[in-house]
């Protein structure tokens, strides 16, 4: 059996608390107890807030508590193979991000299958808006001038993200067909455990 998939990234869920006969007793009656949401990133990204509200209205509408555990660490990995490893009895959920479907083509071995070991259940949030933003102190207001400070040879412009292979550090890293990238240069990318650390970091 597979665990639910929150994706943003509830369809066993959904088919619960939609079709309270349903076949087996075991699924009339759930949930029975609290069910355990995990978030594979720290508190304040998106996945964590997404997660926190869609919790709260599962609470609201079935009576049980939906608690948020945050496991954040290899860009979501250590989150997925956390409920990977959970009995698959529908009281451990996922609530994760697009990095969930990057992460097998960016390492060579993961703890988990993500077609095997998780079942999607819903899509909760369609878009995700990426911004390019820069320290205040820092001396270009124009991508143009971003750019050029980058490609300057004396520069120690880094950007951040919340982890190695997600959609922030594939978007903010080197493309030739990306014409406000920092490439040629190789810019620093210091990974963080969610977009909320290394906003700050970035502000610092």
């Amino acid at each position: 059996m597979r665990r639910g998939l929150c994706w943003i990234g509830l369809a066993a869920l959904a088919g619960a608390l939609s079709l309270p006969c349903a076949v087996t007793p075991a699924f009339a009656q759930y949930p029975a107890k609290p069910v355990r949401v995990v978030v594979p990133f720290a508190a304040g990204g998106t996945p964590d807030v997404v997660g926190r509200i869609i919790s709260q209205q599962l609470a609201a509408q079935t009576g049980q508590a939906f608690v948020v555990e945050n496991r954040p660490g290899a860009d979501g990995v250590l989150g997925a193979q956390t409920v990977a490893e959970a009995p698959p009895d529908g009281y451990t959920l996922l609530v994760t991000s697009s990095s969930f479907v990057i992460n097998p083509s960016f390492h060579k071995k993961l703890p988990f299958d993500v077609i095997r070991d998780f079942a999607p259940v819903s899509n909760i949030s369609v878009t995700e808006a990426y911004i390019l933003g820069v320290n205040p102190e820092l001396p270009a207001r124009t991508v143009k001038e971003l750019v050029a400070l980058t490609r300057a040879p004396d520069s120690k412009i880094s950007f951040g993200s919340p982890g190695v292979g997600n959609g922030l550090h594939l978007a903010g890293g080197p493309s030739p067909g990306r014409r406000w990238c920092t490439c040629p240069t190789a810019a620093r990318h210091p990974p963080s455990p969610a977009s909320s650390p290394a906003t700050c970091r970035s502000c610092s």
